[in-house]
């Protein structure tokens, strides 16, 4: 963590893809928590969600594409598998 604030402008937030980097996953998610309370950081990760329907969205014909963007985040969850998992 000092190593990253010691490279990093004053007066700039880091930002959490820079803390995921130096520190990883599970230290980085405590240091955004400690750091956002003062402001010191901004979340600039893109929702895993979004990157899923960016990646399903990408195999659609070009004319479909925007569309179906737009259309993904907006349906509702499906119901669990007679097994008791989601689908």
């Amino acid at each position: 963590m000092r190593r990253l604030l010691d490279g990093h402008e004053e007066g700039q937030p880091l930002q959490l893809s820079q803390l995921r980097a130096a520190l990883g996953n599970a230290k980085a998610r405590l240091a955004f928590l400690a750091l956002e309370e003062f402001g010191l950081v901004v979340d600039d990760t893109v929702p895993t969600m979004r990157r899923w329907i960016d990646r399903q969205v990408d195999a659609l014909p070009a004319g479909y594409r925007e569309e179906a963007a737009a259309a993904l985040p907006h349906l509702p969850p499906t119901p669990a598998c007679p097994s008791g998992r989601e689908r």
